[in-house]
């Protein structure tokens, strides 16, 4: 499910998604002192909101900053690519809400991992993305605003089913944060793993979380039950694989979010805690290539 705009097609290019994401933080946070700053030499922000209604820092107004990335190209952003607006709001210190708004996706991960980051070094705990569905939601909800930048109108309607947008990746489970970047290819029997991934809903709404069929006798969740709030949501679910389950294989429906299949990005093996796994590199990336073709239905 995608929401069909040809972002390729904006008026002006990147500076008419700047001059849009703008009119977007100004909707969904309405400040009047919100500013878009020059075009060059911005300090890493795309627009900066002066919030006196709360003062952290002695009596220094706190900030709101909006960045907004734009891309043609790419389909995922990176934490390479915000992590300019990253420094930048940690050396300024008295930010209090970042927003990041891009035309493409964000890894899960590459947000929570963002989000920590800020909480950690500032206590900045209201880091928010914006990415292509909830532009293209708010979009389509929005038809003057649509229009103002696009010339060709739109092929759907702003009516949309609760879908999967990012699949599930696997990270170690652990109660200090962990920054890893690099999603889990193997699992162990006995130990704990948050599986992250993102979804749209079309309403904010709790949803009841199971176990997929081919893993309940193998699978243990931490939750059953899941909030979400309209739009996209970068989710995590907690679980455990159970110590006496035998080897097995994740490679379809590994849990259910109300009628909502959410499946794993790559196949991951599962395999007994007091079995190692050996694999010459070479040898393991080939693996995990042709794996990752398979994935993709590519025949080699």
């Amino acid at each position: 499910m995608t929401f069909n705009i040809k972002w390729e097609t904006i008026e002006n290019g990147f500076r008419g998604f700047e001059k849009l994401a703008y009119e977007y933080v100004a909707d969904i946070l309405p400040n009047k002192t919100w500013k878009r700053t020059q075009e060059t030499r911005d300090g890493n922000k795309d627009a900066c909101a002066i919030f006196m209604g709360y003062q952290p820092i002695g009596s220094e107004p706190t900030q709101w900053w909006m960045e907004a990335k734009y891309s043609e190209k790419s389909k995922n952003i990176t934490r390479y690519r915000l992590d300019n607006t990253l420094v930048s709001a940690i050396l300024e210190k008295n930010v209090s809400k970042v927003i990041f708004v891009t035309n493409i996706s964000i890894k899960p991960k590459t947000i929570m991992d963002i989000r920590n980051a800020l909480s950690t070094a500032i206590h900045c705990n209201d880091v928010q993305f914006a990415t292509r569905y909830t532009l293209g939601w708010w979009l389509l909800k929005n038809p003057d605003i649509y229009n103002k930048y696009f010339k060709e109108k739109p092929s759907k309607k702003a009516d949309f089913p609760l879908f999967l947008i990012d699949e599930a990746e696997f990270f170690p489970y652990s109660k200090k944060y962990s920054f890893q970047s690099q999603s889990y290819e193997y699992l162990n029997c006995g130990e704990k793993y948050l599986a992250y991934f993102m979804i749209f809903s079309p309403v904010s709404q709790q949803l009841q979380v199971c176990v997929g069929e081919p893993y309940k006798e193998k699978i243990r969740i931490s939750s059953t039950i899941l909030k979400v709030n309209e739009g996209v949501n970068e989710c995590n679910i907690a679980f455990e694989i159970l110590p006496d389950s035998s080897c097995f294989t994740i490679s379809g429906n590994i849990f259910e979010i109300g009628n909502l299949p959410v499946i794993s990005k790559i196949t991951v093996d599962v395999l007994k805690k007091n079995k190692p796994h050996l694999e010459i590199s070479s040898q393991g990336k080939i693996y995990r290539d042709l794996k990752q073709a398979l994935y993709n239905g590519i025949v080699i």
